[in-house]
């Protein structure tokens, strides 16, 4: 671990700079609203034009970054995500904002895609799973820290605007001043061929995790509240689900480039299915047993991602890596607007254990599809 973190510590302080600022806007954008009296409806257009954006930035990045490389794409993409920013200063409407926050979803799909991509083809093929790890772990703490800043200052002043594109900025700094040597893909993964298309099963995992991390952070305190846990508790069920997902990470990781990506993705997702099925059973009548479930299930789901991002990649050469990523990336969106969808429908007709229903579905079936088809790589791609 240390060897890979020395290698990737430039790119890994650069995404925690971005996710902070990132973190931090995403949240107070909501906030904002909120306090300036704007009706629930049109925050709920501003954030799907948000995610409108990320799938938009999934879309587009690869090309940027064959054309540009690593280092440079993601310098013009916190240059942009500064300036859109600030730009929400000058004037508080919901389809100005909405505007803006398509273009703040265009660079973070982006950054995830650039990012990503910089991580994989730094990590040797049999360390990509614990490379996109310490990705993700580095993300998820970063976002989390974004989170806490909301109270530095008071959301109905600017200090807030100013202090997130501060950080969206700073992230350029490491890459300016750090390396020279930033990942670079060959021109003839520009044009994608009939070949290039994402696999059924890659499609199918990547959008699955979407669904599943979509569903926690959205619907779980909606579950929380409905059978009955306190605001504390709620919160300590949420903090449980996260930890399980930030302690499995590596050694899943690691576990996985041992052992195969296919294998150990068809054990994350049968875990993931027993303990929704274990928690949807409890239904709330044993609080401790509920976090016990909560911990192991929050290990396995965000395990998913890199999991299945690393089985996508398994075979893919270094010039189709940006363009696998970003196929990736818009699978996960796609998943990530459907799942609470999904969810809250279950939710309407089995009740509050419909949660846990719906997400054992979708594991056990990314469990099946991973079965049944062999792990061939993704040479295809």
């Amino acid at each position: 671990m240390r060897g890979l973190f020395k290698i990737l510590f430039i790119p890994i302080l650069s995404l925690m700079f971005m996710a902070l600022g990132s973190g931090l806007f995403t949240t107070f954008v909501s906030v904002r609203l909120d306090l300036e009296g704007i009706s629930s409806a049109s925050i709920g257009v501003i954030a799907s034009s948000f995610n409108a954006g990320i799938l938009a930035g999934a879309i587009l990045s690869p090309s940027l970054a064959v054309k540009f490389g690593c280092m440079r794409s993601l310098i013009a993409i916190y240059a942009l995500n500064t300036i859109v920013i600030l730009l929400h200063l000058f004037w508080i409407d919901p389809f100005y904002w909405a505007f803006l926050r398509f273009f703040s979803g265009i660079a973070l799909g982006s950054f995830f895609t650039v990012m990503e991509s910089w991580f994989l083809k730094e990590g040797s093929p049999s360390m990509r799973s614990q490379a996109l790890s310490l990705y993700l772990i580095a993300y998820y703490i970063a976002v989390s820290g974004g989170q806490l800043l909301l109270s530095a200052a008071d959301p109905l002043l600017n200090s807030l605007f100013y202090l997130s594109a501060a950080f969206s900025a700073s992230a350029a700094i490491p890459l300016l001043l750090g390396t020279k040597n930033a990942p670079t893909f060959e021109k003839k993964a520009i044009s994608p061929t009939p070949s290039s298309r994402l696999p059924y099963i890659g499609f199918f995992c990547a959008m699955a995790s979407g669904i599943v991390i979509a569903s926690i952070y959205g619907l779980i305190p909606f579950y929380g509240n409905a059978i009955g846990l306190s605001l504390g508790q709620i919160s300590l069920f949420m903090c449980v689900i996260i930890a399980g997902g930030f302690l499995f990470q590596w050694p899943l990781a690691k576990w996985s480039d041992i052992s195969g990506h296919s294998r150990v993705l068809k054990v994350v997702c049968l875990l993931a299915m027993l303990c929704s099925l274990s928690s949807a059973a409890i239904d709330g009548f044993s609080f401790s047993w509920l976090l016990v479930f909560g911990w192991l299930f929050g290990g396995a789901s965000f395990a998913l991602y890199p999991l299945s991002l690393a089985f996508l990649c398994d075979g893919v050469e270094d010039a189709r890596l940006a363009h696998t990523v970003g196929k990736f990336v818009i699978a996960y969106s796609i998943g990530a607007i459907l799942g609470p969808l999904g969810t809250s429908l279950c939710i309407k007709q089995f009740g509050a254990p419909g949660l846990f229903y719906f997400l054992a579905t979708v594991s056990a079936l990314s469990g099946l599809i991973t079965f049944l088809k062999k792990s061939k790589g993704s040479a295809t791609n």
